[in-house]
């Protein structure tokens, strides 16, 4: 899988800010063939029996939703008996590529931290 990037806008873009840095990071790894390569092998590597089961072993335990994903993400906190934090506005890459989402991210886990 190979690809040509074009500077126009795109979800990449829109969804990392502008931001040069985490757009060139996105993009330098979305048109690598071998970091595609590498990304499919450890997604198909990692073994995800028994992690439910896992996760709600964990006396306290924090999911932070993107906008885009929030139904999803609740309905795993649910499962495990987790708490959930939406970042509202946000998508799967504007959760940490745009700079205001990031900082809530980073609040909701200080104040998690700080509560245990």
């Amino acid at each position: 899988m190979t690809g040509v990037y074009q500077w126009a806008p795109n979800a990449v873009e829109r969804q990392a800010g502008y931001t040069p840095d985490t757009q060139y990071s996105h993009v330098q790894f979305v048109f690598s063939p071998k970091n595609i390569v590498n990304s499919v092998r450890e997604y198909r590597a990692v073994r995800t029996d028994g992690a439910l089961a896992d996760l709600g072993a964990v006396a306290s335990v924090l999911v932070i939703a993107s906008g885009e994903n929030a139904e999803q993400q609740a309905a795993l906190a649910r499962k495990i008996g987790a708490g959930v934090e939406v970042v509202d506005g946000s998508a799967h890459r504007s959760i940490i590529g745009y700079r205001q989402h990031a900082e809530k991210v980073e609040d909701a886990i200080r104040r998690f931290m700080d509560a245990e």
